[in-house]
């Protein structure tokens, strides 16, 4: 954890979950694009 210099990140797949991080304390949420590959 953070006593060992290591910083937690959230994945925020929607903007429920940037509100849910922030409420938990979390800072700094990025955006970033996400592509799927479905295979068939």
């Amino acid at each position: 954890g953070l006593e060992n210099n290591l910083v937690p990140h959230w994945d925020a797949a929607n903007e429920q979950s940037v509100k849910l991080a922030l409420k938990l304390g979390y800072s700094n949420p990025k955006t970033w694009e996400v592509y799927f590959y479905k295979s068939e």
